[in-house]
């Protein structure tokens, strides 16, 4: 899969396997947006 400028939406990414997945897709070089209601865990 070509992963160039691609975007991700996970929410609920700031923990679980939101998070799981986030990390995943980051190790792909895929950007991640991680809207989450604990936003310090998101950063």
């Amino acid at each position: 899969m070509n992963t160039e400028n691609k975007v991700a939406v996970v929410t609920g990414g700031a923990s679980g396997l939101g998070r799981a997945s986030s990390s995943e897709l980051l190790k792909h070089d895929i950007k991640v947006v991680i809207p989450d209601l604990n936003a310090e865990q998101g950063e």
